[in-house]
Parts: C-alpha cells; sequence; structure tokens
C-alpha cells in the first residue's frame, strides 16, 4: 500500500511484509467472520484494517494527512497519470473490498471508524487508469497519452496470462512463493482459504499457497555451492537420482492450507549414519525440489475437498516450470495431464491481455486470449513413476506430520 498526501507526496509504502498490523489483531478478531463474509479474506496483520489501525493509534499524524490509500500497482498507475484508481482485483487484497460487489465496504470501514474518502474510485483491469503526461513522458520516456491499464494483481494476471476463465479450473503459479488458485463462480469463502476477486467479471480466485518453494530452491542453491548451479542444471543433476530422493526428505517452509503451523519445524531428514556418505549435493537438491510439488498436491486435495468443486484441468506457470523435471514430475504426482504456460512472463502476458482488451484491439478477454496465449505445453503422467511419486508423497507427508508434533511440543 502506498499513503499519498494532497500534494502528491508519498507518506508512507510498504509490501505486504509489513506486519506492524499484527498489534491490532486484537481489536479486528471480534469481526472476523464479517471480515470473511464481506472480503473473502481471514484477518492477518499484513492487510488493510491491520494497517490502518496501527497507524490510526501510533502515527494518526500520517493518516491525518494522507488524502488517497493505493495498492503498489495503482501507484504505478498514478505516477504516470496523476488519476488516483484501484483496479479490482489487485483492491481485493486490500480487505476493505466487498467482494461481492466489487465496490469499497462502507461497513468495515464503518466499523474501524476508518476515512471513506482516502478511497479512490475503483476499476476493472482493461479500464485506462489515464494516460501517460508530459511530466511522467520526460521521467520515463514513454509518448505523452499512452494509455495506462494497472493490469490487475498479479496472480490473477497469470491466470489471465494461461486463459483460465472457467470456474473449476486449477492453476499454480509456481515462483519465488506458489499460489495454488482454484477458479470459481462465487465469492464465497472457504476455512483458511482466500476468496479474492478474478479480473473478470462474475469469477473469483479461491487461493491456497504453498509459500516457500522458489526460494527454498535458490536458498539451497546459494548453501550448497556446484560448478553449474542454473536451475535447469540442478534438475539435470537430479534426473539420476530416484523419485524419493534416496531416503533424504526436505522441509524447507513449504506451508499446505489448513494446518496449523505451530514453530514449523523443517531442515532435511535422511538416515544416519551408515550411508551418509552415500548422500550427494544431486539427493539434497532433489529432496528441495520434491518438496516444492508434494505441499502443490496437498493444497489442491484441500481446494477441491473444501470448495466442492470439481476441478477438470489443472495449469501452471512460473519459473519453476522452466525445468522440464518439474513440470513432467507434477504430472506424475497428481497422475493427471497438465498444462504448462509457453511464456516465461505469463503475468506480464495477462497485463497485456487487459491491455489489449482495454484499448479495442480486441472484444473481450477470451478472444484476446485465444490470439496471444501460445505456445502451451502438455504433460502426461508416466504411468511408471505414479505409482513411486504416490508412495514419496505419503512418506512425505507421514514424516511432515511427525515434525508437527515435535514443533507443538516445543511450543508447549
Amino acid at each position: 500500500m502506498v499513503f499519498i498526501d494532497g500534494g502528491g507526496k508519498e507518506l508512507y509504502s510498504a509490501p505486504c511484509v509489513d506486519l506492524r498490523g499484527e498489534e491490532e489483531l486484537s481489536e479486528i478478531i471480534p469481526h472476523a467472520q464479517k471480515i470473511r463474509e464481506i472480503t473473502g479474506i481471514p484477518p492477518h496483520g499484513m492487510y488493510g484494517p491491520g494497517r490502518l489501525l496501527w497507524f490510526k493509534k501510533h502515527r494518526p499524524e500520517i493518516l491525518e494527512k494522507t488524502q488517497t490509500l493505493l495498492m503498489l500497482s495503482d501507484w504505478f498507475a498514478w505516477r504516470l497519470t496523476g488519476n488516483a484508481a484501484s483496479e479490482i482485483s489487485a483492491a481485493s487484497s486490500s480487505q476493505f473490498l466487498d467482494n461481492a460487489g466489487r465496490r469499497w465496504s462502507e461497513e468495515l470501514l464503518g466499523i474501524f471508524d476508518l476515512p471513506r474518502q482516502i478511497f479512490p474510485q475503483v476499476i476493472p483491469a482493461n479500464r485506462a487508469a489515464g494516460k501517460v503526461t508530459r511530466e511522467a513522458a520526460r521521467e520515463s520516456g514513454l509518448p505523452v497519452g499512452t494509455p495506462v491499464f494497472s493490469a490487475g494483481g498479479d496472480t490473477q494476471a497469470a491466470l489471465v496470462g494461461m486463459g483460465l476463465f472457467t470456474p473449476g479450473t486449477i492453476a499454480a503459479v509456481a515462483g519465488s512463493t506458489t499460489p495454488v488458485m482454484l477458479t470459481s463462480d462465487t465469492p464465497r469463502s472457504f476455512p483458511d482459504t482466500d476468496t479474492v476477486c478474478h479480473i473478470t467479471e462474475d469469477l473469483w480466485c479461491i487461493e491456497a499457497n504453498v509459500k516457500f518453494s522458489g526460494v527454498s530452491v535458490r536458498w539451497t542453491r546459494e548453501i550448497i555451492k556446484l560448478p553449474e548451479d542454473d536451475f535447469e542444471q540442478i534438475t539435470k543433476l537430479t534426473g539420476n537420482i530416484p523419485i524419493g530422493s534416496g531416503g533424504v526428505t526436505a522441509y524447507l517452509g513449504a506451508e499446505i492450507t489448513g494446518e496449523d503451523l505451530g514453530l514449523n519445524y523443517g531442515g532435511f531428514l535422511f538416515p544416519v549414519p551408515w550411508n551418509i556418505y552415500d548422500i550427494t549435493a544431486a539427493h539434497l537438491y532433489r529432496s528441495v525440489l520434491e518438496s516444492t510439488i508434494f505441499p502443490i498436491r496437498a493444497n489442491v486435495e484441500y481446494l477441491a475437498e473444501k470448495s466442492g468443486i470439481g476441478i477438470f484441468d489443472f495449469w501452471a506457470c512460473g519459473c519453476q516450470t522452466k525445468s522440464e523435471f518439474f513440470s513432467q514430475s507434477l504430472s506424475d504426482l497428481l497422475n493427471r495431464t497438465i498444462f504448462v504456460s509457453g511464456s516465461e512472463e505469463t503475468s506480464a502476458l495477462g497485463g497485456a491481455i487487459s491491455a489489449a482488451v482495454g484499448i479495442g484491439l480486441y472484444r473481450d478477454y477470451q478472444i484476446a486470449a485465444q490470439n496471444m496465449v501460445t505456445g502451451t505445453r502438455k504433460y502426461h503422467p508416466d504411468t511408471q513413476r505414479v505409482e513411486a511419486y504416490e508412495k514419496a508423497y505419503k512418506h512425505w507427508r507421514i514424516l511432515r506430520k511427525y515434525l508437527r508434533n515435535i514443533g507443538e511440543q516445543k511450543g508447549g
């Protein structure tokens, strides 16, 4: 979020890692049910109510000077155009938006006694926030008058970049973290999940999130130095290690929706001491890569069970899908055909599709996606590997349960 004063000066700007709102949860929790009903998101300190209540209590002079509140993508558009507007799908993660009505919730703002006037108009992703001003043109090099689109929330834009506009499609956006998004035709929320607005009207996204996935691979790569540590080289190296990583199992922060994190103990587990010299960097890498796909399956299963929505197509995109190993392994683990985006920057492509619709290049999102989404790859499960992955997955879940029990005992 970004707070702007009356003179156009930024008073505050921070991404979701700003958790000062955790201090104000005691005021928010009593309204938890109402918040979920309206916004589709359970209370958490990183969202808007916690942050604004913190400023109201600890830095009231900042909130009093604030004339406009923008989501980060909206701020970029404002800097280019001078017009303040909030794109709906991004705004839905503020925890101030009425998801069903796709408008700011007067009820929630009233409950927390927050100023309504700082919230700008909400617009869809395919409506221009404005045009590039002369000043912005001098600074950016963009032509004066170029239309500017906020393009949408990053994960929702990825769904557009894959052409997913049908309830029942599910997608893993496998980057630094891995949101698992199920497209729905209802704004209803489900236990422990976030329901946010899809970029297109009359659709919503139910989100479970693996959290640390690509981050875990990068951390391992930085800790275990190899002559060739490119991601694709890592996956080629691990291809010689059997499914199950030769008994090595990794737990490096992946989350499964519906589980209480507790102390979230983790690390690498493997039998010792007699076979310790049989374990190489390749085993550790393979276990980390498997630890990124196992929780994807667990979150898919959770979404299917809790939502009751029949899943008929599975898609994936993001930097991890550059690896043939990752994509094929995910198909084998899920025992289903999966579709993988042909774009290396699927969210950016989704933003371009919104802009293409907005300027009238295409009549609607579906036609735009048909013309702009290309190179989709398809992976079919290898029956010879499905059983081995099933066994490895169950082993990973069992050991994870024991780790969580240890964490609960330590926490007590």
